[in-house]
């Protein structure tokens, strides 16, 4: 049904094309060269919608790859590990899943890469800050003879 409506508006084209060379004084050989003309420039100006829509496909990739890299960068995931951890991210992503659930989650469960691993807190004192001039050893271990102090 598509194919015989193309085909009569295709025809219908090509003969008002005919007529409107022929009148501007074109002899039927002329007109036919032009016309071919025309449609091959036609052809080359309309876009291939399939080229278009692989551009448009990629832009969207790389446009949701920024997107995840800065949401990473936003949660404390350092830049040597940034990769890693949007891979890692990724492969947890699913129908259910977006990525900021996912990368929640994988941050959650290994904050390491979150910058919120372990962290030495110190006093400044070797004992604690009690000031009795135990050292940690002999505080852990009150049991032990030796004398660490």
């Amino acid at each position: 049904m598509d194919e015989l409506a193309s085909s009569r508006a295709n025809a219908a084209e090509r003969t008002a094309v005919r007529r409107f060379l022929q009148q501007r004084g074109l002899t039927e050989e002329e007109s036919d060269a032009a016309f071919k003309e025309w449609q091959a420039q036609k052809a080359k100006n309309n876009p291939d919608s399939a080229v278009v829509a692989k551009e448009r496909d990629e832009a969207r990739r790389e446009l949701a790859s920024l997107k995840n890299t800065n949401y990473l960068r936003d949660k404390g995931v350092r830049a040597d590990e940034l990769e890693f951890v949007q891979f890692k991210v990724e492969k947890l992503v699913d129908d259910k899943t977006d990525f900021k659930k996912a990368a929640d989650k994988f941050l959650k469960e290994d904050p390491r890469y979150a910058g919120q691993g372990y962290r030495v807190v110190s006093t400044g004192k070797p004992d604690g800050g009690s000031g009795q001039g135990k050292t940690w050893r002999r505080t852990c271990w009150p049991f032990t003879r030796t004398c660490w102090a």
